[in-house]
């Protein structure tokens, strides 16, 4: 293993952990730039340069801090590949990534990204024009596909083209890489919302299969789906939820979830006292309601500082010290009912930002000083 290959490894398994990767990808670049120097006409070498500029920028993005630069890096090292080899289709899926990156950017800051999403799409054509076979660009494609319908239920249109799309492209790409684990869960994702949640489970569960723990954060999603095959009242509302908060539509998805909420106490009361216990002690159910208690808590802590959406979007709205009491309240006895259904990650309660206007209320950390005591999800 390089010492490239070997920090950008331990980048990204930072990033899955929600940790800071910024120095293991700067690593990861500084020897591939010593490679480069050796081998200036490496298409290879300028790919996986290109590729780590575009996964150090979208960490930088992602803390609130300025990618540009990043950006401008990654394409510079996509087009010197290409200039090398216009047929490699890594380079074009590579370029394809850099600016469904910067449309993701131009999103999060309120900004029209259909440009850079018409120009990542064009790039995955060329990558799968030039390798047929090219599952993780058939994946790609459908990632951008999936936020172009994002875009449209924020501006109120109809996204129904581009939701067949994103399926379509994760379809395939399962069809040529039956272990593309991602590419099954966002496939089920997809299918939910498009009302086959029979179809969702299969996905789901392939994903399991496939990935085990690293697919966990789906094992909520896969429990909704079968409430909602099983006739569940209050399975359906979390997955409109869970778009709207994609969305930052904050003030939209808080109703939905305590819908579902209110129609899972409502189901739980009519049930024999043995169903009862049943359900309340079902693993895959109770991380479903436990994560929208938790997702709920997180919007109620937001509402508090008058935050409907994010602030790039959305500018903060006055709140009284008497309703954000209030809402603090309600976030902690939302926390509450996610413990009490098994949500234990200690490591997100304490991390996320959230949550942060509850962080200087007392009853936060008798929470986590609690947590050691239960077993984690």
């Amino acid at each position: 293993m390089t010492l490239a290959t070997l920090r950008y490894a331990e980048g990204c398994a930072l990033r899955l952990r929600g940790k800071d990767a910024t120095v293991e990808f700067s690593g990861a670049i500084a020897a591939l730039d010593g490679a480069m120097a050796i081998q200036p006409n490496s298409a290879e070498t300028a790919i996986n340069q290109a590729a780590l500029y575009r996964e150090l920028g979208d960490e930088k993005r992602d803390r609130g801090q300025d990618p540009a630069d990043e950006y401008r890096r990654a394409m510079a090292g996509c087009n010197r590949a290409l200039e090398i080899n216009p047929k490699n289709a890594a380079a074009a899926n590579n370029q394809a990534n850099v600016f469904a990156s910067l449309g993701d950017r131009k999103l999060a800051r309120g900004v029209d990204p259909t440009d850079e999403y018409r120009k990542a799409l064009a790039g995955f054509d060329r990558a799968l024009a030039i390798n047929p076979t090219y599952a993780a660009a058939a994946a790609n494609q459908a990632l951008v596909y999936r936020s172009l319908s994002d875009q449209k239920l924020g501006r109120g249109e109809d996204p129904t083209d581009e939701f067949r799309k994103s399926l379509q492209g994760h379809a395939l790409a399962t069809r040529l890489d039956p272990a593309l684990w991602q590419a099954h869960a966002n496939r089920g994702l997809l299918l939910e919302i498009l009302g086959q949640p029979s179809e969702a489970i299969r996905a789901y569960e392939a994903a399991l299969a496939i990935a085990g723990d690293a697919a966990a954060s789906f094992r909520p999603r896969l429990a909704r789906a079968r409430a909602t095959v099983a006739g569940h009242p209050w399975a359906a509302p979390p997955a409109h939820a869970d778009n709207f908060v994609d969305l930052g539509h904050y003030a939209t998805a808080r109703p939905l979830y305590e819908q579902a909420l209110a129609a899972w106490d409502a189901d739980l009361r009519q049930l024999p006292e043995a169903d009862r216990i049943a359900r309340l002690t079902d693993p895959s159910t109770c991380a479903m309601l436990g994560n929208a208690h938790y997702n709920l808590a997180c919007l109620l802590a937001l509402a508090s500082t008058g935050r409907v959406g994010p602030t790039a979007q959305v500018a903060p709205a006055p709140v009284d010290a008497a309703e954000a009491a209030r809402l603090h309240d309600a976030a902690f006895e939302h926390v509450r009912a996610a413990l009490a259904l098994g949500y234990a990650d200690a490591g997100q309660l304490a991390a996320d930002a959230d949550l942060a206007p509850l962080h200087d209320d007392p009853r936060r950390q008798g929470i986590l000083d609690a947590l050691p005591k239960r077993s984690r999800r």
